[in-house]
């Protein structure tokens, strides 16, 4: 028997898409979180009290500018080559 697959359509993509990216931005927090505490001290230990020194503000600014590319890329790589697919593909399923 030669039965032609069925494609999921433009809907059922764009809802696994929108799964994928809540789970995205969910680690996003997590990580940025988890990692901007210590990036912050630790600028504020290099810097001291040093008046108009706006070191610490960019680090706050670039840990979360430099955690979200890592976590969106890491998120697909992972999944799509560990299990062949992202968890909003499988909830689609």
């Amino acid at each position: 028997m030669n039965q032609k697959p069925v494609y999921a359509g433009f809907g059922l993509r764009a809802t696994a898409y929108v799964v994928d990216l809540a789970v995205v931005f969910a680690l996003y927090l997590v990580l940025s979180s988890v990692l901007m505490a210590p990036a912050f001290l630790l600028v504020q230990a290099i810097v001291g009290n040093q008046k108009g020194s706006f070191l610490p503000f960019i680090v706050l600014f670039l840990v979360p500018l430099i955690v979200m590319p890592f976590t969106y890329f890491s998120y697909f790589t992972f999944f799509t080559g560990k299990l062949g697919q992202t968890l909003g593909q499988m909830l689609a399923k």
